[in-house]
């Protein structure tokens, strides 16, 4: 095998071969410029990808607006109730959440995942030690709502960049 293709390259079509080769790197290089073609190996990406950093990068603005407004959707007296850090802290926490469930990509609004989301949301939140006025069925319900209302939200951002 070695033998011949030292015959190929030393024989009088070298050039050609060469100038060729040259050829269809560039024309390989072109088009994965434009994004028509995308080669992904173990630790090299070639290609564009921007749909999917852009679906990311706009569930995460959704998310993030979703849930800092959440604070204003708290009653005056429920806001007075609570430690405005305090509950700055839950709120990013439960941020933090979604920011994982966006990573892996796999939001439905499928009934048996949102309520896994549901309770994943409610008992991040009680296990930060909320006051017990806020354990109550009205107030978890409040969130799962929430939490429902977002997931749609997620998947609706989804659908428009698929």
């Amino acid at each position: 095998m070695w033998g011949a293709i030292k015959d190929v390259l030393n024989g009088s079509n070298a050039i050609l071969i060469l100038i060729f080769a040259c050829f269809i790197v560039g024309v390989t290089v072109f088009f994965c410029h434009k994004g028509l073609i995308k080669v992904n190996s173990k630790h090299v990406q070639i290609g564009k990808d921007s749909s999917q950093r852009e679906l990311i990068r706009r569930q995460v603005e959704k998310s993030y607006t979703f849930i800092m407004s959440l604070y204003g959707k708290l009653s005056d007296e429920q806001r007075n109730q609570i430690n405005g850090y305090y509950m700055k802290y839950v709120l990013e926490r439960v941020y933090d959440k979604v920011i994982e469930w966006i990573i892996f990509n796999h939001i439905t609004t499928n009934q048996l995942y949102v309520q896994d989301k549901q309770e994943s949301i409610c008992s991040l939140v009680y296990a930060l030690g909320v006051d017990d006025k806020y354990k109550t069925p009205e107030f978890k319900k409040r969130m799962c709502e929430w939490v429902r209302e977002l997931i749609e939200q997620l998947v609706q951002v989804k659908e428009v960049y698929q």
